[in-house]
């Protein structure tokens, strides 16, 4: 008889942590790191950015030959002369400056972009669900957080550490909150995403998702670096308004900073 084959149960990846007779375990350093790993990787991607020159003399004839080669089986009926012409026109338009610097960057840029806005969400969600969870735990009150858990992520920062205690403070009109806000309507563009569409009578139409865009310059690039370091600075600015060090230490734990 054949034994189970226990490889579809795979140990589950968490850290574990155990406090005051408390145990806990959380996927909160993971989702850190991947955060970290795509912010390394922006950083990398902007040093290339900023050092774009234009394209040169070699990398206008690659892309030449390129397209001769593309469209030349298709259009063996045109002379020489006329897909040549045609060709160098397209090089043209292809390697104006802002042209060619959307071709070379749009795309990795937003292969980042996108994963840091949701990850730097995630990340949001994650660290005050575990802050609200562990001070229900402490205060006896765990029955509390399935009704905490059907808030909206901004109401969860702004309400969760007032139903912890009435006496943790939290300053909403923070610049820290405004970013929050538009961490959130952002990674709502992406996971909600609905195209914008308009029959061709423009009798009926549905509104698409409307967001502001992330840019490639410096200023966009920044904005997704402040959205990766966001979540903790959100959570130390709660943790830094408790007084009380026996309920500021455990919340303070709760963050998972100290995992590898």
């Amino acid at each position: 008889m054949m034994e189970d084959d226990k490889s579809d149960n795979p140990p589950k990846v968490i850290i574990p942590h155990v406090w005051f007779g408390h145990q806990s375990s959380s996927h909160i350093p993971f989702i850190r790191a991947s955060l970290k790993t795509q912010i390394d990787h922006l950083s990398l991607l902007s040093i290339e950015i900023d050092s774009f020159a234009g394209v040169s003399e070699n990398e206008k004839d690659e892309l030449r030959q390129n397209l001769l080669k593309q469209y030349a089986p298709h259009d063996s009926h045109v002379r020489v002369s006329e897909l040549a012409a045609f060709v160098d026109d397209q090089v043209e338009v292809l390697t104006k400056e802002k042209s060619a610097f959307l071709r070379k960057f749009s795309t990795p840029f937003m292969n980042l972009a996108i994963p840091i806005v949701l990850l730097s969400s995630a990340l949001s969600e994650a660290l005050i669900n575990s802050m609200v969870a562990t001070g229900f735990i402490m205060a006896g009150r765990s029955e509390l957080f399935s009704l905490f858990d059907r808030m909206e992520i901004r109401e969860k920062w702004r309400l969760g550490p007032r139903l912890i205690s009435d006496t943790i403070k939290v300053d909403t009109g923070n610049h820290l909150f405004g970013r929050l806000k538009e961490l959130v309507d952002l990674r709502n563009a992406f996971t909600h995403c609905k195209i914008d569409i308009t029959s061709s009578d423009s009798v009926a139409r549905i509104k698409g998702t409307s967001h502001r865009k992330i840019l490639i310059n410096s200023h966009g690039r920044k904005l997704l670096i402040g959205f990766g370091s966001l979540p903790d600075a959100l959570f130390d600015l709660i943790v830094d308004s408790i007084s009380d060090h026996s309920v500021r230490f455990p919340l303070a734990a709760s963050s998972f900073r100290f995992s590898v």
